[in-house]
């Protein structure tokens, strides 16, 4: 069993069904995607990992200031982005570079919580199969 572990910096970014077509909207898309690509790679070294994985994922989100702002940090976070876009932007940036399939993914243990410094921390683990 082989534990592997990643952080990629600043707000979590949930899939989104196509709602504009304009070159912007594509080119900052492209742009944070490639982002997060990069910052993938750069933290798994090795090729592709086969057969049955675990993920473990933790979406820290940043809280909007107000008065109660301080007493959220660490707490649970259940508005919007839901978990499952987020979940299905990590898969997909992932996929090809962390494993070779989606299928390869037996198990996914995910929550999203607020906190100071926006992140996504994902660790994945090689299952025997």
């Amino acid at each position: 069993m082989d534990i592997y572990n990643y952080v990629i910096p600043g707000t979590p970014i949930p899939a989104h069904p196509v709602t504009s077509t304009t070159r912007r909207f594509w080119s900052e898309h492209k742009q944070i995607r490639l982002r997060y690509r990069l910052t993938l790679e750069k933290q798994h070294p090795t090729e592709p990992i086969t057969g049955p994985l675990s993920f473990d994922i933790t979406f820290y989100l940043p809280i909007q200031p107000t008065k109660q702002s301080s007493k959220l940090y660490g707490q649970p976070h259940a508005r919007s982005p839901t978990i499952r876009a987020l979940v299905t932007y990590l898969e997909r940036v992932a996929a090809g570079i962390i494993f070779k399939k989606g299928i390869a993914i037996a198990s996914i243990n995910a929550k999203k919580l607020y906190d100071k410094k926006p992140r996504t921390e994902l660790t994945v683990t090689t299952l025997k199969g």
